[in-house]
């Protein structure tokens, strides 16, 4: 029994954003969730904001976002860098006794 070529081994790139080429650009797959709900309840409206929201994200990658470095950098906008730490004796009392 021979062992596998591992250069046609395609496990590594198993970490890789999904991508979805559109001829011009390509962008992070996970935006089409926007179309997803457009297929899903067609009208007018859900077509605009779901090819706004597409054409968001597609500039957000032209300056070099991800959707995920765009969603956290949107959290830490709305809840500040600092967080607040707790000693580990506090964190072990709220959750023995709620």
């Amino acid at each position: 029994m021979a062992l596998p070529d591992f250069t046609e081994v395609q496990w590594r790139n198993s970490g890789l954003q999904p991508r979805l080429g559109l001829g011009f650009a390509a962008i992070d797959a996970k935006v089409f969730v926007f179309f997803l709900i457009f297929l899903v309840y067609m009208s007018k409206i859900t077509f605009i904001m779901s090819l706004s929201a597409i054409a968001f994200f597609a500039v957000l990658e032209y300056y070099g976002f991800g959707v995920n470095i765009a969603v956290k950098r949107f959290r830490s906008l709305i809840a500040g860098k600092d967080r607040v730490v707790h000693k580990a004796i506090h964190r072990r009392r709220r959750f023995i006794h709620g």
